[in-house]
């Protein structure tokens, strides 16, 4: 995967014990998180992995007039709902997974190991 490529690329140039900080989101019908990527190959440990769904739903919630009027101002009428579902705003399929818990945002702190 591209996550997988990624945690190799920051293993190699990352020095030992150096700090990777990751956020990403996962959709909890998956296995594994992509912070497990960087784990596979016991190149990084996870110091931290916290979920912080609750966060991103209140800023989605805060910037969403915001968000809407650049949508508005940038983006041709009909590719519009396409932006709003990729920005999760509320009312979208994706902001409702995020609130119902059907998709987790996770916050990690990873340390490049010896």
């Amino acid at each position: 995967t591209n996550v997988a490529r990624f945690a190799q690329e920051a293993a190699r140039i990352l020095r030992p014990n150096g700090y990777l900080l990751w956020c990403d989101l996962c959709a909890l019908e998956v296995n594994n998180t992509s912070v497990e990527c960087f784990t596979d190959n016991g190149d990084f440990d996870i110091e931290e992995k916290i979920d912080i769904t609750r966060n991103v739903l209140r800023a989605l919630d805060v910037r969403s007039k915001a968000t809407e009027d650049v949508i508005q101002r940038n983006v041709a009428a009909p590719n519009q709902a396409e932006f709003r579902e990729f920005a999760a705003m509320p009312g979208t399929a994706a902001y409702a997974d995020l609130r119902q818990g059907r998709i987790v945002y996770w916050r990690a702190v990873l340390r490049r190991a010896m």
